[in-house]
């Protein structure tokens, strides 16, 4: 049995219609809904998604390239002391072995 709530569009949808009939002043309602609409978004993992790269490559031309090449980087040397850690620690356990067969 599911219990999954109304879908997202018809959420918006019905949150618009009330909107309208609350702010029937249309720039001050899709200023409003703007607002709602910033303020709600969210992702999950490293990058932002693309219509968001898009749009930092709208401020300032190349930005998009900076972040996925920082993200990038990032993530590379995240990599690298997660290996240097494993590798100690493996080390650390031979060592220990060692010792205790003395």
């Amino acid at each position: 049995m599911s219990t999954e709530g109304p879908a997202p569009d018809s959420v918006n949808d019905s949150l618009q219609k009330k909107i309208q009939e609350i702010l029937p002043d249309e720039e001050k309602r899709e200023e409003l809904l703007t607002t709602i609409r910033a303020s709600s978004e969210s992702w999950i993992g490293p990058l932002p998604p693309p219509r968001l790269l898009e749009q930092y490559n709208k401020i300032l031309p190349g930005l998009a390239e900076r972040i996925v090449s920082l993200t990038e980087a990032q993530s590379k040397h995240r990599q690298h002391l997660e290996k240097t850690v494993v590798e100690s620690q493996v080390k650390e356990s031979y060592r220990g072995q060692l010792f205790l067969g003395c």
